[in-house]
């Protein structure tokens, strides 16, 4: 699921008007925004039962979700609040990691932040 995240986290990266876009969407008419409906059932069972049957696999994904698209839907003034530029790539690949360690500690995943 580390992976994975970082994985989303990338791609989000690449090109975050996709997330917007969706985001977007989902405000205006929930009810008829594209999303790829098909891979959710498959995404679910390789999160398996979830976390220690306390957080759902669906509820896991959710998180998992949130965190790897929080550095594109957090505000300017937070991401540079410790003085870095949030747009250097030394710097986003540090996020990178923290999403990927965040999701292991969720998970109880072994560290697979260095990847």
């Amino acid at each position: 699921m580390a992976q994975w995240a970082g994985r989303l986290f990338d791609y989000h990266q690449a090109d975050p008007t996709a997330l917007r876009v969706s985001l977007w969407a989902q405000l205006e008419r929930p009810d008829v925004a594209a999303e790829p409906v098909e891979a959710y059932p498959a995404k679910t069972v390789s999160a398996g039962n979830g976390r220690d049957g306390v957080i759902s696999a669906v509820d896991l994904l959710v998180i998992i979700s949130a965190i790897a698209q929080a550095w594109v839907l957090t505000p300017i003034g937070l991401l540079r609040a410790d003085g870095s530029d949030p747009s250097a790539p030394d710097r986003i690949l540090q996020h990178r990691r923290a999403v990927m360690a965040a999701v292991a500690s969720i998970t109880g995943e072994s560290d697979s932040a260095s990847a």
